[in-house]
């Protein structure tokens, strides 16, 4: 078995699996509706 960060382990996949993060799933949905979303580190 492969080691695997927990973060990435369990990290949503798409928007509907954030359960509970509304606020967060706003800021991200008008950030690229708006293009404004910028690139971080892996």
């Amino acid at each position: 078995m492969s080691y695997q960060v927990l973060a990435r382990k369990w990290r949503p996949r798409s928007f509907r699996e954030m359960v509970g993060q509304a606020h967060v799933l706003k800021a991200l949905i008008n950030a690229l509706d708006s293009q404004r979303l910028h690139y971080d580190h892996p």
